[in-house]
């Protein structure tokens, strides 16, 4: 019992990634902290978020990242509404970026999520980039669309957004690609992006570190290659996170607890 109890232990942990800098000029002696938040599903940490708050505004990111699932696509959106409220009061002028997950577009109610997101201040990125300057250093944040926007526009061609993507990855300064899927990461290692961050996987549900670092992934199957963690990419760094929420799929997260990542770049 007691080992059941450990290996299905769903505590939130905070994870930390970090990454040196490019050896390119113009970007000596500078940090920056990323704050990687996925697959929350609308999930709700003690009272009105403040476990997983309290856990953001310590990280004191310089960016926070929100890579799909945030809202469910059956569970009421208070929690990803907490989340988002508690972002906006806590760290005032914090740029945020958003991308879809697949569960935005299987509930049918994109429309009224982006709106909610716009209502927030979070920047949407939707096969598209924006550019900033933090720190002294030059960014580059792309964001590419889930597959699953078919399932709202019929007429989406994913392969629309490579050349946006191109465009952004040929900018100057520090390119951060955001997917919700890590496996379309690939599709882009050879573009130019110096990192990459992902969730989809919830960490592949079942883990057994050292031997396995996950068992199932959708879109990936059985054993799946990018569960979740640190991984190069040809010449990119891709970094997966296991994800917050503990009810997807519908059976127990084993010895994969819910995570925050955290991305700290100097």
């Amino acid at each position: 019992m007691l080992l059941v109890n450990c290996a299905t232990h769903a505590s939130l942990k905070t994870v930390y990634y970090d990454l040196p800098f490019p050896d390119r000029p113009g970007f000596e002696r500078q940090t920056l902290v990323i704050v990687l938040v996925s697959d929350l599903h609308s999930d709700i940490y003690g009272k009105d978020q403040t476990p997983l708050l309290t856990r953001i505004t310590e990280a004191s990111p310089d960016i926070i990242v929100l890579a799909g699932d945030i809202f469910d696509d059956r569970a009421p959106h208070t929690g990803t509404r907490l989340l988002l409220a508690g972002i906006k009061k806590d760290l005032p002028g914090t740029p945020v970026f958003y991308v879809t997950g697949n569960h935005e577009y299987d509930g049918g109610k994109i429309d009224e999520i982006l709106g909610e997101l716009s209502d927030f201040g979070v920047t949407v990125l939707s096969d598209d980039y924006a550019r900033l300057e933090i720190n002294g250093v030059r960014l580059v944040v792309a964001g590419v669309e889930d597959p699953n926007k078919k399932l709202s526009d019929p007429s989406y061609d994913a392969g629309s957004a490579d050349g946006q993507l191109k465009r952004a990855a040929g900018a100057g300064g520090y390119k951060i690609l955001v997917c919700h899927r890590p496996d379309v990461a690939r599709r882009y290692a050879d573009y130019g992006f110096d990192l990459a961050l992902s969730g989809h996987t919830h960490g592949g549900q079942v883990r057994l570190p050292p031997l396995i670092n996950g068992l199932y992934a959708p879109g990936q199957g059985l054993f799946p290659r990018y569960s979740g963690g640190l991984y190069r990419v040809g010449n990119l760094t891709l970094v997966v996170s296991r994800g917050l929420t503990t009810r997807r799929p519908f059976f127990p997260r084993i010895w994969n607890p819910p995570e925050l990542v955290v991305v700290r770049l100097g």
